[in-house]
């Protein structure tokens, strides 16, 4: 049964009182250092339960907008920059954040952010700041807002997946056949955990994740009409 839909304010701040607990523990050994990494798609499935909206679909669109690779798992990372089309992925928020920082200060502001890579330039001033957009609770509740806005205004949810990635007609049906393919998997395995990693020595700069046409292969619908 559909949980009945809480208006936004709730949304995050349910959400930041849960984010403590959900989070991807990256262990080490010996003189390691530990670290407590949010997790994007958990807190996106429970924040999409909260507002209504079909399951799986907000995690899946994290996955695709933010996935990482480690260790053979795919999941939604939470300090990922992408700075106009070269995606960046960071060890540490404090990471994140200087890029983030250094690159805005110059004017650069072509840069999705976060769990969900809200654009700066278009979404920016919605935030109190920079560490606001990034902090996954506030990034999460506000795509929730937003693609609610384009359930709205487009009639269904699907075409808000579309023109959550973009209003053209061509790269929003490209982009709704990649989202599909990872709500399938997110549906047949639920919360499937991320591999820990072990985060040792200093910490290291920026990882870039080498350019690729799509994180995802074109597939056929699954998991369910939206």
């Amino acid at each position: 049964m559909r949980l009945a839909m809480r208006p936004l304010w709730a949304v995050r701040s349910w959400l930041h009182a849960v984010a403590l607990g959900l989070c991807l523990v990256l262990i080490g050994g010996a003189g390691a250092v530990v670290a407590m990494v949010p997790d994007c798609e958990t807190l996106a499935a429970q924040a999409g339960r909260a507002a209504g909206m079909p399951e799986g679909l907000l995690p899946a669109i994290a996955r695709i907008e933010a996935g990482r690779s480690r260790d053979g798992v795919r999941r939604a990372w939470p300090w990922t920059l992408n700075h106009a089309g070269r995606g960046l992925y960071f060890e540490t928020q404090a990471e994140a954040l200087a890029y983030l920082r250094t690159a805005t200060a110059k004017g650069r502001t072509n840069i999705d952010v976060g769990c969900m890579q809200i654009n700066h330039y278009w979404h920016g001033a919605e935030f109190a700041g920079l560490e606001a957009m990034m902090e996954p609770a506030n990034n999460i509740a506000y795509a929730v807002e937003f693609l609610r806005d384009l359930q709205r205004r487009h009639g269904s949810w699907a075409e808000a997946v579309r023109h959550y990635h973009s209003p053209d007609d061509a790269r929003g049906a490209r982009y709704y056949a990649n989202f599909d393919l990872a709500r399938s998997q997110i549906l047949k395995s639920p919360g499937a955990p991320f591999a820990p990693t072990q985060v040792s020595g200093p910490p290291a700069a920026v990882s870039p994740r080498a350019p690729q046409p799509s994180a995802w292969p074109l597939a056929g619908l699954g998991g369910g009409s939206l």
